[in-house]
């Protein structure tokens, strides 16, 4: 089985969140800071996690990536 934690630079998350709108308590930039250091704290034990960076890439490109990881395990 294989783990993808899909990254990217914080200011790119920060301008997603803004794009939707109505940004939630639990999207506030700060709180998922600690939560990717909590979960990177989990998965630096684990070799079946890929860490994958989405910035730059459309849904279908990062998609076709993800894929294309997968089919070569």
């Amino acid at each position: 089985k294989i783990i993808f934690y899909l990254t990217a630079p914080w200011d790119e998350i920060d301008k997603r969140l803004n794009e939707r709108g109505g940004r939630k308590r639990l999207e506030e930039l700060t709180y998922l800071q600690k939560v990717d250091k909590a979960y990177k704290r989990l998965f630096e034990s684990l070799s079946n996690v890929v860490y994958f960076n989405t910035e730059g890439k459309s849904i279908q490109e990062n998609t076709e990536l993800l894929i294309a990881e997968m089919n070569k395990r």
